[in-house]
Protein backbone atom coordinates (compact mmCIF):
# COMPACT_ATOMS: atom_id res chain seq x y z
CA UNK A 1 0.00 0.00 0.00
CA UNK A 2 2.90 2.28 0.77
CA UNK A 3 4.55 1.37 -2.68
CA UNK A 4 1.66 2.56 -4.39
CA UNK A 5 1.34 5.90 -3.06
CA UNK A 6 4.86 6.43 -3.12
CA UNK A 7 4.59 5.26 -7.28
CA UNK A 8 1.77 7.49 -7.41
CA UNK A 9 3.18 10.35 -6.47
CA UNK A 10 6.50 9.79 -8.44
CA UNK A 11 3.55 9.84 -11.42
CA UNK A 12 2.76 13.20 -10.32
CA UNK A 13 5.55 15.08 -9.88
CA UNK A 14 6.81 13.82 -13.83
CA UNK A 15 4.08 15.11 -15.03
CA UNK A 16 4.27 18.43 -12.93
CA UNK A 17 7.62 18.62 -14.20
CA UNK A 18 6.94 17.93 -18.04
CA UNK A 19 4.21 20.74 -17.84
CA UNK A 20 7.27 23.33 -16.36
CA UNK A 21 8.90 22.86 -20.06
CA UNK A 22 9.31 26.31 -21.56
CA UNK A 23 7.64 26.79 -24.89
CA UNK A 24 9.21 28.03 -27.66
CA UNK A 25 8.40 31.75 -28.16
CA UNK A 26 8.29 34.41 -31.79
CA UNK A 27 11.77 35.04 -32.47
CA UNK A 28 12.58 38.94 -32.97
CA UNK A 29 12.44 38.40 -37.05
CA UNK A 30 9.79 36.51 -37.12
CA UNK A 31 8.03 39.54 -34.84
CA UNK A 32 8.60 42.29 -37.46
CA UNK A 33 7.97 40.36 -39.96
CA UNK A 34 4.21 39.85 -38.25
CA UNK A 35 4.17 43.44 -38.00
CA UNK A 36 4.94 44.11 -41.47
CA UNK A 37 1.99 42.15 -42.36
CA UNK A 38 -0.33 44.47 -40.17
CA UNK A 39 1.18 47.78 -41.48
CA UNK A 40 0.99 46.80 -45.13
CA UNK A 41 -2.89 45.53 -44.20
CA UNK A 42 -2.98 48.97 -42.35
CA UNK A 43 -2.20 50.80 -45.71
CA UNK A 44 -4.51 48.82 -47.95
CA UNK A 45 -7.75 49.17 -45.72
CA UNK A 46 -7.19 52.75 -43.87
CA UNK A 47 -7.98 55.05 -46.87
CA UNK A 48 -11.09 52.36 -47.42
CA UNK A 49 -12.43 53.08 -44.16
CA UNK A 50 -11.67 56.74 -44.52
CA UNK A 51 -13.19 57.09 -47.58
CA UNK A 52 -15.97 55.29 -46.73
CA UNK A 53 -16.67 57.57 -43.54
CA UNK A 54 -15.84 60.59 -45.66
CA UNK A 55 -18.65 59.59 -48.00
CA UNK A 56 -20.83 59.25 -45.16
CA UNK A 57 -20.35 61.95 -43.95
CA UNK A 58 -20.67 63.88 -47.29
CA UNK A 59 -24.18 62.02 -47.89
CA UNK A 60 -25.42 63.34 -44.63
CA UNK A 61 -24.43 67.09 -45.22
CA UNK A 62 -25.99 66.72 -48.58
CA UNK A 63 -29.64 65.36 -47.04
CA UNK A 64 -28.85 67.76 -44.76
CA UNK A 65 -28.93 70.63 -46.92
CA UNK A 66 -31.82 69.52 -49.10
CA UNK A 67 -33.75 69.45 -45.96
CA UNK A 68 -32.55 73.18 -45.30
CA UNK A 69 -33.48 74.03 -48.67
CA UNK A 70 -37.05 73.14 -48.54
CA UNK A 71 -37.32 74.58 -45.19
CA UNK A 72 -36.54 77.91 -45.95
CA UNK A 73 -38.56 77.67 -48.89
CA UNK A 74 -42.12 76.74 -46.64
CA UNK A 75 -40.68 79.76 -44.42
CA UNK A 76 -40.81 81.89 -46.88
CA UNK A 77 -44.08 80.99 -48.43
CA UNK A 78 -45.54 81.63 -44.67
CA UNK A 79 -44.17 84.68 -43.62
CA UNK A 80 -43.69 86.39 -46.99
CA UNK A 81 -40.56 87.35 -46.18
CA UNK A 82 -36.68 86.06 -47.54
CA UNK A 83 -34.43 86.25 -45.46
CA UNK A 84 -30.74 87.82 -45.88
CA UNK A 85 -26.98 86.93 -44.84
CA UNK A 86 -27.63 87.77 -40.95
CA UNK A 87 -30.78 86.03 -40.53
CA UNK A 88 -30.86 83.09 -42.09
CA UNK A 89 -29.76 80.77 -40.11
CA UNK A 90 -32.24 82.15 -37.23
CA UNK A 91 -35.16 81.74 -39.60
CA UNK A 92 -34.33 78.66 -41.00
CA UNK A 93 -33.10 77.29 -37.34
CA UNK A 94 -36.56 78.22 -35.91
CA UNK A 95 -38.27 76.52 -38.78
CA UNK A 96 -36.62 73.09 -38.76
CA UNK A 97 -36.63 73.09 -34.70
CA UNK A 98 -32.98 73.37 -33.90
CA UNK A 99 -30.61 75.99 -32.50
CA UNK A 100 -28.94 78.67 -34.58
CA UNK A 101 -25.55 77.03 -34.03
CA UNK A 102 -26.11 73.53 -35.69
CA UNK A 103 -28.02 74.86 -39.01
CA UNK A 104 -24.49 77.61 -39.29
CA UNK A 105 -22.14 74.88 -38.59
CA UNK A 106 -22.51 71.14 -39.75
CA UNK A 107 -21.28 67.74 -37.95
CA UNK A 108 -17.91 68.70 -39.02
CA UNK A 109 -17.78 71.53 -37.09
CA UNK A 110 -17.09 73.68 -40.51
CA UNK A 111 -19.25 76.81 -40.97
CA UNK A 112 -22.30 76.62 -43.63
CA UNK A 113 -22.62 80.50 -45.84
CA UNK A 114 -25.22 81.52 -47.49
CA UNK A 115 -24.72 82.70 -50.59
CA UNK A 116 -27.21 85.60 -52.46
CA UNK A 117 -26.49 86.03 -56.43
CA UNK A 118 -25.02 89.40 -57.11
CA UNK A 119 -28.31 90.21 -59.63
CA UNK A 120 -30.60 89.01 -57.34
CA UNK A 121 -33.53 91.81 -57.62
CA UNK A 122 -36.97 91.72 -56.09
CA UNK A 123 -39.59 94.69 -55.65
CA UNK A 124 -37.35 97.73 -54.49
CA UNK A 125 -34.76 96.15 -53.06
CA UNK A 126 -31.03 96.85 -54.48
CA UNK A 127 -29.68 94.55 -56.39
CA UNK A 128 -27.92 91.32 -54.77
CA UNK A 129 -29.53 92.91 -51.68
CA UNK A 130 -32.01 90.37 -48.93
CA UNK A 131 -33.79 90.78 -46.75
CA UNK A 132 -37.33 91.11 -48.99
CA UNK A 133 -40.85 91.81 -46.98
CA UNK A 134 -43.18 91.63 -49.11
CA UNK A 135 -45.21 94.60 -48.82
CA UNK A 136 -49.03 95.20 -50.34
CA UNK A 137 -47.94 98.34 -52.20
CA UNK A 138 -46.01 98.02 -55.42
CA UNK A 139 -46.61 101.18 -56.57
CA UNK A 140 -43.10 102.80 -56.65
CA UNK A 141 -40.74 101.35 -59.64
CA UNK A 142 -40.13 103.94 -62.13
CA UNK A 143 -43.65 105.49 -61.55
CA UNK A 144 -45.34 103.51 -63.85
CA UNK A 145 -47.03 101.33 -60.59
CA UNK A 146 -45.73 97.95 -62.24
CA UNK A 147 -43.23 95.69 -60.14
CA UNK A 148 -40.55 93.71 -62.55
CA UNK A 149 -40.42 89.80 -61.87
CA UNK A 150 -37.41 89.02 -59.65
CA UNK A 151 -34.38 88.80 -61.45
CA UNK A 152 -32.23 86.09 -60.81
CA UNK A 153 -34.04 85.17 -57.28
CA UNK A 154 -31.67 82.34 -56.65
CA UNK A 155 -29.70 81.61 -52.90
CA UNK A 156 -27.06 78.78 -52.03
CA UNK A 157 -26.35 77.55 -49.17
CA UNK A 158 -22.20 75.74 -49.01
CA UNK A 159 -20.38 73.58 -46.78
CA UNK A 160 -17.05 71.93 -46.45
CA UNK A 161 -17.09 68.05 -45.08
CA UNK A 162 -13.41 68.43 -44.72
CA UNK A 163 -11.11 71.65 -46.02
CA UNK A 164 -12.15 74.74 -44.78
CA UNK A 165 -13.54 76.98 -47.73
CA UNK A 166 -11.39 79.26 -48.56
CA UNK A 167 -11.37 83.10 -47.75
CA UNK A 168 -10.32 84.41 -50.89
CA UNK A 169 -13.64 82.59 -52.54
CA UNK A 170 -15.99 82.71 -49.65
CA UNK A 171 -15.31 85.92 -47.24
CA UNK A 172 -18.39 84.92 -45.33
CA UNK A 173 -22.15 85.20 -45.50
CA UNK A 174 -23.56 87.12 -48.32
CA UNK A 175 -23.22 88.22 -51.84
CA UNK A 176 -20.20 87.29 -53.52
CA UNK A 177 -18.86 88.02 -57.38
CA UNK A 178 -20.77 87.63 -60.14
CA UNK A 179 -18.00 84.92 -61.00
CA UNK A 180 -17.86 83.59 -57.83
CA UNK A 181 -21.50 83.00 -57.49
CA UNK A 182 -21.68 81.52 -61.34
CA UNK A 183 -19.19 79.31 -61.31
CA UNK A 184 -20.32 77.40 -57.86
CA UNK A 185 -24.15 77.48 -59.19
CA UNK A 186 -22.75 76.13 -62.67
CA UNK A 187 -20.73 73.87 -60.69
CA UNK A 188 -20.98 69.77 -61.71
CA UNK A 189 -21.00 68.54 -58.45
CA UNK A 190 -19.90 65.25 -57.30
CA UNK A 191 -16.30 65.86 -58.98
CA UNK A 192 -13.01 65.52 -57.41
CA UNK A 193 -12.28 68.70 -59.37
CA UNK A 194 -13.46 71.93 -57.44
CA UNK A 195 -15.43 74.94 -59.27
CA UNK A 196 -13.30 76.88 -61.14
CA UNK A 197 -10.74 79.26 -59.84
CA UNK A 198 -10.82 78.01 -56.66
CA UNK A 199 -7.14 77.75 -55.01
CA UNK A 200 -4.32 75.05 -55.87
CA UNK A 201 -5.02 73.13 -52.30
CA UNK A 202 -8.41 72.26 -53.83
CA UNK A 203 -7.53 70.32 -56.16
CA UNK A 204 -8.69 66.79 -56.04
CA UNK A 205 -10.95 67.91 -53.26
CA UNK A 206 -14.32 68.75 -54.63
CA UNK A 207 -15.66 65.86 -53.02
CA UNK A 208 -15.64 68.21 -49.81
CA UNK A 209 -17.59 70.66 -51.21
CA UNK A 210 -21.79 70.41 -51.01
CA UNK A 211 -23.62 72.99 -52.36
CA UNK A 212 -27.27 73.22 -52.06
CA UNK A 213 -29.03 75.64 -54.82
CA UNK A 214 -32.17 77.22 -54.47
CA UNK A 215 -34.40 79.08 -56.87
CA UNK A 216 -36.99 81.25 -55.91
CA UNK A 217 -38.40 82.06 -59.17
CA UNK A 218 -41.05 79.10 -58.79
CA UNK A 219 -42.54 80.93 -55.68
CA UNK A 220 -43.71 83.91 -57.18
CA UNK A 221 -46.62 84.64 -59.21
CA UNK A 222 -48.18 87.00 -61.63
CA UNK A 223 -51.02 89.21 -60.53
CA UNK A 224 -52.93 91.56 -62.82
CA UNK A 225 -56.06 93.53 -61.81
CA UNK A 226 -57.95 95.64 -64.04
CA UNK A 227 -60.88 98.15 -63.70
CA UNK A 228 -63.23 97.58 -67.07
CA UNK A 229 -63.82 100.38 -68.65
CA UNK A 230 -61.75 102.67 -66.82
CA UNK A 231 -63.47 105.16 -65.01
CA UNK A 232 -61.86 107.53 -62.28
CA UNK A 233 -64.54 107.50 -60.15
CA UNK A 234 -65.55 103.87 -59.59
CA UNK A 235 -62.50 102.25 -58.71
CA UNK A 236 -62.07 98.35 -57.60
CA UNK A 237 -60.17 97.92 -54.45
CA UNK A 238 -57.53 95.15 -53.17
CA UNK A 239 -55.94 93.71 -50.51
CA UNK A 240 -53.07 91.86 -49.82
CA UNK A 241 -53.01 89.57 -46.42
CA UNK A 242 -55.76 91.69 -45.30
CA UNK A 243 -53.17 94.74 -44.76
CA UNK A 244 -54.87 98.00 -46.16
CA UNK A 245 -56.95 98.34 -48.87
CA UNK A 246 -55.77 99.90 -52.31
CA UNK A 247 -57.42 101.00 -55.38
CA UNK A 248 -56.72 98.99 -58.54
CA UNK A 249 -55.04 101.74 -60.34
CA UNK A 250 -51.83 103.22 -60.64
CA UNK A 251 -50.93 106.46 -61.82
CA UNK A 252 -52.12 108.66 -64.94
CA UNK A 253 -49.84 106.99 -67.23
CA UNK A 254 -50.86 103.52 -66.59
CA UNK A 255 -54.49 104.31 -65.28
CA UNK A 256 -56.22 100.59 -65.36
CA UNK A 257 -54.26 98.33 -63.65
CA UNK A 258 -52.29 96.64 -60.91
CA UNK A 259 -49.02 94.53 -62.82
CA UNK A 260 -47.51 92.85 -59.53
CA UNK A 261 -45.58 90.00 -58.20
CA UNK A 262 -46.52 87.87 -54.97
CA UNK A 263 -45.15 85.53 -53.32
CA UNK A 264 -47.68 81.93 -53.34
CA UNK A 265 -50.50 81.46 -50.49
CA UNK A 266 -51.03 85.27 -50.73
CA UNK A 267 -54.40 86.11 -49.33
CA UNK A 268 -55.88 88.54 -52.13
CA UNK A 269 -58.73 90.39 -50.85
CA UNK A 270 -61.10 92.03 -54.31
CA UNK A 271 -62.90 94.82 -52.38
CA UNK A 272 -65.42 97.10 -54.09
CA UNK A 273 -64.95 100.73 -54.96
CA UNK A 274 -65.28 103.15 -52.38
CA UNK A 275 -68.56 104.51 -53.33
CA UNK A 276 -70.28 101.55 -53.69
CA UNK A 277 -69.40 101.12 -49.98
CA UNK A 278 -66.16 99.10 -50.35
CA UNK A 279 -67.13 96.06 -48.95
CA UNK A 280 -64.89 92.81 -49.72
CA UNK A 281 -66.36 91.15 -52.64
CA UNK A 282 -64.13 87.46 -52.35
CA UNK A 283 -60.66 86.32 -51.13
CA UNK A 284 -58.33 84.40 -53.42
CA UNK A 285 -55.66 82.47 -52.34
CA UNK A 286 -52.78 83.25 -55.24
CA UNK A 287 -51.28 79.66 -55.55
CA UNK A 288 -50.97 80.64 -59.87
CA UNK A 289 -50.76 83.67 -62.28
CA UNK A 290 -54.03 85.71 -61.81
CA UNK A 291 -56.18 88.29 -63.79
CA UNK A 292 -58.96 89.68 -62.22
CA UNK A 293 -61.53 92.44 -63.40
CA UNK A 294 -63.66 94.91 -62.02
CA UNK A 295 -66.71 95.09 -64.58
CA UNK A 296 -69.82 96.87 -63.42
CA UNK A 297 -68.66 96.89 -59.17
CA UNK A 298 -68.39 93.44 -59.45
CA UNK A 299 -64.78 91.81 -59.70
CA UNK A 300 -64.96 88.99 -62.43
CA UNK A 301 -62.35 86.06 -63.16
CA UNK A 302 -63.24 87.04 -66.69
CA UNK A 303 -64.86 89.83 -68.30
CA UNK A 304 -68.55 89.07 -68.39
CA UNK A 305 -71.13 91.03 -70.19
CA UNK A 306 -75.29 92.05 -68.71
CA UNK A 307 -78.25 90.75 -69.96
CA UNK A 308 -79.55 92.43 -73.40
CA UNK A 309 -82.43 94.05 -73.52
CA UNK A 310 -82.39 94.93 -77.14
CA UNK A 311 -82.03 93.31 -80.47
CA UNK A 312 -78.62 95.53 -80.76
CA UNK A 313 -77.65 94.77 -77.36
CA UNK A 314 -77.79 91.20 -78.15
CA UNK A 315 -75.50 91.77 -80.81
CA UNK A 316 -73.23 93.36 -78.82
CA UNK A 317 -73.54 90.61 -76.20
CA UNK A 318 -72.77 87.86 -79.07
CA UNK A 319 -69.83 89.62 -79.89
CA UNK A 320 -68.21 90.01 -76.54
CA UNK A 321 -68.85 86.04 -75.62
CA UNK A 322 -66.81 85.76 -78.83
CA UNK A 323 -64.32 88.01 -77.95
CA UNK A 324 -64.46 86.67 -74.34
CA UNK A 325 -63.62 83.25 -75.43
CA UNK A 326 -60.86 83.96 -77.79
CA UNK A 327 -59.39 85.93 -75.19
CA UNK A 328 -59.69 82.77 -72.88
CA UNK A 329 -57.93 80.82 -75.13
CA UNK A 330 -55.57 82.91 -76.50
CA UNK A 331 -54.47 83.79 -72.54
CA UNK A 332 -54.13 79.97 -71.91
CA UNK A 333 -51.99 79.18 -75.06
CA UNK A 334 -48.33 78.43 -75.01
CA UNK A 335 -46.05 81.39 -74.66
CA UNK A 336 -43.77 81.82 -77.81
CA UNK A 337 -39.88 80.73 -76.99
CA UNK A 338 -38.58 83.08 -79.20
CA UNK A 339 -40.86 86.18 -77.49
CA UNK A 340 -38.91 89.19 -76.79
CA UNK A 341 -38.74 91.32 -73.43
CA UNK A 342 -40.77 88.87 -71.42
CA UNK A 343 -43.65 88.93 -73.62
CA UNK A 344 -46.78 86.72 -72.86
CA UNK A 345 -50.73 86.27 -73.81
CA UNK A 346 -52.15 87.24 -70.64
CA UNK A 347 -49.46 91.33 -71.20
CA UNK A 348 -50.70 91.08 -74.14
CA UNK A 349 -54.35 90.94 -73.35
CA UNK A 350 -53.55 93.34 -70.58
CA UNK A 351 -52.22 95.64 -72.74
CA UNK A 352 -55.30 95.62 -75.19
CA UNK A 353 -57.58 96.48 -72.21
CA UNK A 354 -56.13 99.26 -70.85
CA UNK A 355 -56.06 100.61 -74.65
CA UNK A 356 -59.45 99.87 -75.01
CA UNK A 357 -60.54 101.60 -71.60
CA UNK A 358 -57.95 104.34 -72.80
CA UNK A 359 -59.94 104.87 -76.13
CA UNK A 360 -63.35 104.77 -74.55
CA UNK A 361 -62.42 107.20 -71.82
CA UNK A 362 -60.67 109.65 -74.81
CA UNK A 363 -64.12 108.99 -77.20
CA UNK A 364 -66.48 110.24 -74.42
CA UNK A 365 -64.42 113.37 -74.23
CA UNK A 366 -64.83 114.08 -78.04
CA UNK A 367 -61.18 112.75 -79.00
CA UNK A 368 -59.15 115.98 -77.75
CA UNK A 369 -55.63 116.07 -79.28
CA UNK A 370 -53.97 117.23 -76.21
CA UNK A 371 -54.53 116.36 -72.66
CA UNK A 372 -53.84 113.38 -70.45
CA UNK A 373 -56.72 111.14 -72.32
CA UNK A 374 -54.89 112.02 -75.22
CA UNK A 375 -51.77 110.68 -73.93
CA UNK A 376 -53.43 108.30 -71.87
CA UNK A 377 -54.73 106.64 -75.19
CA UNK A 378 -51.39 107.45 -77.62
CA UNK A 379 -49.32 105.19 -74.18
CA UNK A 380 -51.74 102.53 -74.30
CA UNK A 381 -51.59 102.23 -77.57
CA UNK A 382 -48.04 101.55 -78.42
CA UNK A 383 -47.30 99.83 -75.34
CA UNK A 384 -49.97 97.03 -76.92
CA UNK A 385 -48.59 97.39 -80.12
CA UNK A 386 -45.06 96.89 -78.44
CA UNK A 387 -46.25 93.66 -76.51
CA UNK A 388 -47.64 92.60 -79.84
CA UNK A 389 -44.73 92.51 -81.61
CA UNK A 390 -42.75 91.06 -79.02
CA UNK A 391 -44.83 87.91 -78.26
CA UNK A 392 -44.43 87.36 -81.90
CA UNK A 393 -40.86 87.75 -82.24
CA UNK A 394 -41.04 91.00 -83.83
CA UNK A 395 -43.05 89.84 -87.41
Amino acid sequence: MKRSKKKSIEVVTSVIGQSRVPQRAFTLIELVGTLAVLAILAATLLPVLVSRTDKAVADQEKATLQTFATALQNNILRNRYIPGSNDWAANLAMEVGANVASVSTNAVLQPRYYLIDPALKIGTNAAGTLPYAQSNLFFAIAATGQMAPPASPRLMIVSSTATRLPATIISGSGTPSSTVFSNLWNWSGNSATPPAGWPANWNNRGYDLQVQRINLAPLFVHLMLNNYPFNASVLGQYAIDQLATNQAFSNPANTNDVDAYFLQNTLLGLVQDSASGGALQSNQLLNRDATYYYVQGVWRARIMFSLPNSATNWMAMAMGALFQSTTSVFMQSITNSQAQAGATPTLVVSAMTNFMSAYVSWSNAGFPMSGTLYNNASTTQDTMATLMGNLANGL
